[in-house]
């Protein structure tokens, strides 16, 4: 009897020193949606995807996913952002807020949510063109550039992630003319129809076309070679100085209770650390390896992810 009214008095004490815990215990009570500003069939989807059975389970109300395209994934980031902050809408974006935000697709970035965790991190994004070009490696490609110089068509969505890797490409000495293509799989569509001539996509979403022989993938964009691709090399290796980590986080509209965002960022910690179907989920569709960081650590990676971009900046305005 002592020990249980000793728990009770913890319990009311810790609500009256935090008042956000009653919200957090309370929480949640019904759906929770979760707005995607890219469209199904990508990474950033995907990714989001491979959450919310779990987190369902885990938290006893669904979890479903809006998808808000548009803009390079500006008009889902601020849709987010203006949504109440009552604990219900979550944004899930990837690195691209960055690009958003430097853009000028958007005026705001990270600091206008209330950070949750980088969730998740791709291996890179892929540089692939047509068999029918004929080359087989970045610097094949570039000297055919040098003999076509602005010719060829480099696909990239404006303001998200794919253009700062094509203006990367650009600057390395792939002299090509750099075009807005849409989404994941409108470059695709683009590639097979001879639209464009190159393009940079997830891996998960150009494999196939790898393997059966209509696309040639020519470098990943990341600082090492990741564990599940070990047949592309990565850019830098080859010469090219292309690195911009693929990262994707969960984050709140600003004012939400920390509480609350404290409580959904466990539940994700968990899957990402225990579950060992999401580790194959990723691995299988997107050769992912599990990445997950919170808190002010995960605030440092995408800030560090920031600064390699802004050296992009006018070049992004000036494209834009």
């Amino acid at each position: 009897m002592v020990i249980f009214k000793k728990t009770c008095l913890a319990v009311i004490v810790s609500l009256f020193l935090y008042p956000g815990l009653t919200n957090a215990l309370d929480w949640p009570k019904k759906a929770i949606q979760i707005i995607c500003p890219y469209a199904p069939g990508g990474d950033t989807d995907f990714n989001a995807r491979s959450y919310i059975e779990s987190a369902s389970k885990k938290l006893g109300v669904d979890v479903v996913i809006t998808a808000t395209t548009g803009n390079g994934g500006a008009v889902g980031a601020r849709k987010a952002k203006e949504a109440p902050a009552d604990g219900y809408v979550v944004f899930y974006t990837s690195s691209a807020l960055i690009t958003n935000e430097l853009s000028g697709a958007i005026d705001f970035g990270i600091e206008a949510f209330e950070f949750s965790c980088l969730a998740a991190k791709g291996p890179g994004l892929v540089v692939c063109v047509s068999s029918d070009l004929g080359v087989s490696n970045l610097k094949e490609l570039a000297e055919l550039t040098k003999r076509k110089p602005g010719e060829l068509r480099l696909a990239a969505d404006t303001g998200a992630t794919t253009q700062i890797v094509a203006l990367m490409l650009k600057n390395a000495g792939i002299d090509a003319n750099i075009v807005d293509a849409g989404p994941s799989s409108e470059r695709i569509a683009a590639l097979l129809g001879g639209h464009v001539d190159i393009i940079v996509n997830a891996h998960g979403s150009i494999k196939d076309y790898v393997a059966s022989g209509d696309f040639v993938a020519l470098g990943i964009s990341t600082d090492e070679q990741p564990k599940y691709i070990p047949d592309i090399p990565i850019c830098l290796s080859q010469g090219f100085d292309v690195v911009f980590p693929s990262y994707f986080l969960f984050a709140f509209p600003k004012g939400t209770d920390r509480a609350i965002v404290e409580k959904w960022t466990g539940v994700l910690k968990e899957i990402a650390e225990t579950d060992a179907k999401y580790a194959e989920t990723i691995k299988t569709a997107f050769n992912q390896e599990v990445f997950f960081l919170s808190g002010e650590e995960g605030l440092a990676k995408l800030n560090e992810a920031r600064g390699a971009v802004q050296r992009y900046q006018k070049q992004f305005r000036i494209n834009n």
